[in-house]
């Protein structure tokens, strides 16, 4: 009896765990900003990072393209990142940047090489914000489901649009008219609110699979001990 105890125990641990791993690498295709909110004074310069992550897609492009509150906010430069994520292949990538017309930002990113593609999870490009009125601005991607003329995440194999409109995420920033802080005060918020962006990483499903093992332990123990 306390054999089979053992045994089932076991497998309802297997089973909980094969669940919460499979949460962890379901994330979609989809854009991200970081930071993706944030709090700043009138002639404020701040910095926003686009990215994506393909999930398990391996694509070869990306097109980010989007709107910003040009009320509130000056686009005052955009450049690729240092660490643009199709830099990481063998032949490397490019971004073509398009911030001519206010209120609107297009970007084109992609790896020089077909044959080294992978799935990727990284940066794109840096947007250079100077906050000019008070107010909540926001920044986000106009996407839609089967359009290509949009934002897209561009699969390797058959040139298809991998993106996954309702996963992106935007951004939300707040204008006052006070006085900005300090520069340790500012990388300090900018830390924080970086934190809030990570896109998910199935950290849930663990902590739910460990609070599974708990309870089943408990209640094989207490199983055990009337056999």
């Amino acid at each position: 009896m306390k054999k089979t105890a053992w045994l089932i125990n076991s497998v309802l641990i297997f089973l909980v765990l094969m669940a919460s791993g499979a949460k962890a690498v379901s994330a979609s295709p989809h854009l991200f900003v970081s930071p993706s909110s944030g709090s700043h004074s009138v002639d404020d310069d701040f910095s926003v990072t686009l990215s994506v992550d393909s999930g398990s897609e391996v694509v070869g492009g990306v097109d980010a393209i989007g709107t910003y509150d040009s009320a509130r906010l000056e686009l005052t430069s955009a450049n690729k990142a240092s660490s643009m994520v199709f830099d990481s292949t063998d032949s490397g990538g490019a971004c073509s940047i398009d911030t001519g017309t206010a209120g609107k930002f297009s970007i084109t990113c992609y790896s020089n090489d077909a044959l080294t593609d992978k799935a990727v999870n990284g940066q794109l490009v840096v947007l250079n914000f100077r906050a000019k009125a008070t107010g909540t601005a926001t920044l986000g991607f106009t996407c839609a489901s089967g359009s290509t003329t949009d934002s897209n995440i561009v699969k390797s194999s058959n040139s298809a649009d991998v993106i996954v409109c309702g996963e992106n995420v935007g951004g939300s920033y707040t204008i006052d008219d006070s006085d900005g802080g300090s520069d340790d005060e500012d990388d300090e918020e900018t830390t924080t609110t970086t934190t809030k962006t990570l896109p998910k990483s199935g950290n849930v499903g663990m902590t739910l699979g460990l609070l599974a093992f708990g309870a089943i332990s408990v209640l094989s123990a207490v199983f055990l001990k009337f056999l």
